[in-house]
C-alpha cells in the first residue's frame, strides 16, 4: 500500500488481519506525512497495531514526518542508512530511543534481507550508490520479491534510478522515485505481457515542486508504464496517484500482485482509511 500521507511518502506492506480481512501493517518503508500541512489529508493516520519494523530510506522529514502525528511510531523498531545528518536529524534519532524504539544503523558493506515467512516474501534493502552529499541517493532502497511468483516490488525512495542496487526483475510495481520529480536515470520498464503492473505515484496538492514533473511522466511512460494521454491524469491503467485534485475522494493505493488485492477491511474499520486499487 502507499498511503496517501500529502506532499512526503510512507509505504505499508499489509498481511493478515484479524477476522476482517487483510490490512494489519508489517512493515513501513517510510512513515512520512506532508511537512506543509495543506498536504496532508484532513484524518491522517497510521497501523502500528503488530509493531511493524520502520525502514527508512533517507534521513528526509518528508518520509519521517508520520511520528508528530502518531507518536507510537517512535516505539518501533527502525533501520536507517548511514548519512551525514544534522542536529535536527539527530533530535529524531534521539526521539526514537527515549520512546523506548531500537534504531539500527546499516553498515554501508551490508545487504541485510527479510524473510516474511508467513506471507512468503523476501524483502531485499541495499544502498544507493549516489554521493554522501546527496541524502536522496546515498540512502536505502527497498526491493519486495514474492517467493512463490517471478514478481518484485521497487520502493526507491527518493532515489534516482542510476543510483539504485541491481533490481530483481520483473518489477510488477514501482512506487515512483522522489514524487515524480525530474530524474536522470532510467525507470524499470514495464514487464512485457503482464496484465496487472502498477505504478504509484506519492505527492499532495498543493505542492510547490510542480510534482509530478512532465518529464518524469513521460520518461515512465517510454519505459513502457501506460499512462493517459493527459500527463497529468494519473488515475488510469497502470498508473495511480495519491493527490487529491478537489473532484475525487482522497484515498491511499493498494496494490496487489497478480489482480487488485481485496479491501482492506482492518485498516478501514480500526483507522478510517479508504483505499483504491
Amino acid at each position: 500500500m502507499v498511503q496517501d500521507v500529502g506532499q512526503g511518502s510512507t509505504n505499508a506492506l499489509t498481511g493478515l488481519g484479524d477476522g476482517e480481512g487483510p490490512g494489519i501493517v508489517r512493515l513501513y518503508v517510510d512513515v512520512g506525512a506532508g511537512i506543509n500541512r495543506a498536504s496532508r489529508p484532513q484524518h491522517l493516520t497510521y497501523c502500528t497495531c503488530s509493531s511493524p519494523l520502520i525502514i527508512l530510506t533517507h534521513w528526509h522529514e518528508d518520509h519521517w514526518k508520520g511520528v508528530d502525528l502518531d507518536p507510537s511510531l517512535l516505539k518501533l523498531a527502525w533501520i536507517a542508512p548511514r548519512q551525514p545528518i544534522g542536529g535536527h536529524h539527530a533530535t529524531m534519532a534521539s526521539r526514537i530511543l527515549t520512546a523506548g524504539g531500537s534504531l539500527l544503523i546499516v553498515k554501508r558493506s551490508s545487504r541485510p534481507a527479510v524473510v516474511l515467512g508467513a506471507l512468503r516474501q523476501l524483502v531485499h534493502v541495499g544502498y544507493c550508490s549516489g554521493r554522501l552529499t546527496s541524502r536522496n541517493n546515498s540512502g536505502l532502497a527497498v526491493q519486495v520479491q514474492s517467493l512463490d511468483l517471478d514478481r518484485t516490488w521497487l520502493l526507491p525512495g527518493d532515489c534516482d534510478y542510476r543510483f539504485l542496487p541491481p533490481i530483481a526483475d520483473p518489477v510488477s510495481a514501482l512506487a515512483v522515485t522522489h514524487h515524480g520529480a525530474a530524474t536522470t536515470g532510467t525507470p524499470p520498464g514495464r514487464p512485457i505481457g503482464m496484465e496487472y503492473a502498477r505504478a504509484v505515484y506519492s505527492f499532495g496538492n498543493p505542492n510547490s515542486y510542480g510534482h509530478p514533473r512532465a518529464t518524469a511522466v513521460n520518461a515512465h511512460r517510454s519505459a513502457g508504464w501506460r499512462h493517459s494521454t493527459n500527463p497529468r491524469d494519473l488515475d488510469s491503467l497502470d498508473t495511480r496517484t495519491t493527490a487529491g485534485d478537489g473532484a475525487t475522494p482522497r484515498a491511499s493505493i493498494a496494490v496487489g500482485w497478480e489482480t487488485p488485492p481485496a479491501t482492506h477491511g482492518h485498516l478501514r474499520n480500526h483507522h478510517g482509511m479508504s483505499l483504491r486499487t
